[in-house]
């Protein structure tokens, strides 16, 4: 069932933070230029639509909304009768009044920062609209970060499963996501702070030498049979349970190839270890 962003954790949080700022100013009852002032007044919201792709410096909530509202299109007279009508005079709703469009970012444009400001996110289809990378033409350097949907996102292949091409992977419009020559399952890249593709199992891996490390989701890659099925219980990207430490465990990965026939690769992930006496 899908949830009102207004209702989930971040949303409580800001409802928290903002609750005795913002009790007896977010009520419209001013005109519609008076609508920017009352919206931004808890100062979360400034760090939400980012100026670049690199997220160092974000609008303010004033500049962005306003501009957003200037117009006065039909999109933003819907936004502001939602503001009224629609619980966003109620500070624990102002998270979900900023992704109801012109306030939200389209799929196509940017720069993004997060996920959820993107138009259409939903938290239980992350992959219908995400904050997604931009890659140059030799694929190896990110030149933007834009709003993107995948092309199938209730029915693409998750890391580990099979695949054909890029398009089949959740996660390939962003660029978080391959389906790697011969190999015939999807590999999925993480961004250790924001993991829509795979919470919780985010870890560095690496096929190479030293410095070669990348986060990835590997609770479904197919390792040799010593990984069990609660194998993400064992992974780290940082920090572990008091008395183990995030190191690195070499691992075997046995796939057939489409071609049918079997390949291994070796690969070292990092996972919580008992620390030397």
């Amino acid at each position: 069932m899908r949830r009102s962003l207004g209702r989930d954790v971040a949303s409580l949080a800001f409802a928290l933070s903002c609750a005795n700022a913002c009790a007896n100013v977010l009520g419209v009852t001013g005109s519609f230029d008076s609508v920017t002032v009352r919206f931004c007044k808890c100062d979360v919201l400034d760090s939400r639509w980012p100026k670049d792709y690199k997220a160092a410096e974000f609008y303010a909530c004033e500049e962005y909304v306003g501009a957003a509202l200037d117009a006065e299109s039909p999109e933003a007279h819907a936004w502001i009768a939602a503001f009224e009508q629609g619980g966003c005079d109620d500070g624990a709703n102002s998270l979900a009044c900023a992704q109801l469009p012109p306030l939200c970012i389209a799929i196509g444009g940017g720069p993004c920062a997060d996920d959820s400001s993107c138009c259409g996110y939903d938290p239980a289809r992350p992959t219908a609209s995400y904050c997604g990378y931009v890659l140059d033409e030799a694929g190896t350097t990110v030149v933007d970060r834009r709003c993107v949907a995948d092309s199938d996102p209730d029915g693409c292949s998750k890391s580990g499963e099979p695949c054909m091409e890029d398009a089949h992977c959740c996660g390939s419009a962003g660029s978080l996501a391959t389906c790697p020559e011969e190999a015939g399952f999807c590999f999925a890249q993480c961004d250790p702070e924001n993991q829509i593709l795979c919470p919780g199992c985010c870890a560095f891996v690496n096929f190479g030498g030293p410095g070669e490390e990348f986060p990835a989701c590997v609770g479904g890659l197919p390792y040799d049979p010593m990984v069990g099925l609660e194998y993400c219980n064992q992974v780290c990207f940082a920090s572990c349970p008091l008395g183990l430490g995030c190191g690195e465990v070499d691992r075997q990965l046995e796939f057939i190839d489409v071609n049918g026939d079997p390949r291994f690769a070796n690969i070292t992930v990092t996972e919580c270890i008992a620390l030397p006496d």
